[in-house]
């Protein structure tokens, strides 16, 4: 008998003998199967209701590929990954889409944005610093969720690293090349590529990218222009903006 049976069989005879006189037996049984439910889903770890699904195994490596993926990183620019083109698919659950979700990319971007998904991954935006309206997603896994891989101690470590950078200051990231379903994530490459997971990354403590950072040249935070037949003795200060004026830049 298994134990749901044997705990349903326990409890009926004493709620039979309680119930019984105000309840038909059928609404009884009704809710003895929900209690023993309730009892059920209270009992499983909290991370089974929310890790992820589509795909999990790719993006955790544990997939039937993970063995082939290059882990030797290659430098590039988020404007590069989003200029990418998108492959044909298809997307197979447990296998990668080859050769370029075989690759691990290295890129220096703006820290723009981070946020917890549903999943439990830190959805981290980043920003190409030539070009701020150019974005990607990276992705780090909660280690709790990566059961099996190699790489889960290495998801706990990146989010310690994560803690101690700044929004909008400098990064080198350093991840295996993943393209996701278009689901109505902001600021995502037009392509969907995303670093997923996240092996590492690095912040300048001293540099910090961008306050307002330029999306045009006609930002105010950009430094004044010589007027034509003058020369300048000296480096011109970047005007900062009035406190509360929103950036020109689309969040």
């Amino acid at each position: 008998m298994s134990g749901a049976k044997a705990l349903r069989a326990s409890f009926q005879p004493w709620l039979e003998r309680l119930v019984r006189p105000a309840l038909p037996l059928k609404l009884l049984s009704t809710l003895l199967s929900t209690l023993l439910l309730a009892i059920a889903t209270a009992s499983l770890p909290a991370q089974t209701a929310r890790c992820g699904v589509a795909r999990w195994p790719v993006k955790i490596v544990v997939d039937d590929d993970s063995a082939r993926v290059d882990l030797t990183p290659r430098d590039t620019t988020v404007a590069a990954l989003a200029a990418m083109p998108r492959p044909a698919g298809p997307f197979p659950q447990r296998a990668r889409v080859v050769p370029e979700e075989l690759v691990t990319w290295r890129v220096r971007a703006i820290l723009w944005e981070v946020r917890v998904e549903p999943d439990g991954d830190l959805h981290v935006i980043l920003a190409d610093p030539a070009h701020t309206d150019v974005r990607m997603i990276a992705e780090i896994p909660d280690s709790a969720c990566a059961i099996g891989s190699r790489h889960a101690a290495t998801y706990a470590e990146v989010r310690r690293q994560l803690r101690g950078i700044g929004r909008r200051q400098l990064v080198t990231v350093t991840g295996i090349a993943f393209f996701d379903h278009a689901h109505g994530q902001r600021n995502a490459a037009p392509n969907y590529i995303e670093l997923h997971p996240v092996l590492r990354i690095e912040g300048a403590p001293q540099a910090r990218a961008v306050d307002r950072p330029s999306c045009d040249a006609g930002n105010a935070g950009s430094a004044p222009s010589p007027r034509p037949g003058t020369t300048s003795r000296r480096t011109a200060r970047p005007r900062s903006a009035p406190p509360g004026r929103p950036s020109r830049c689309p969040d």
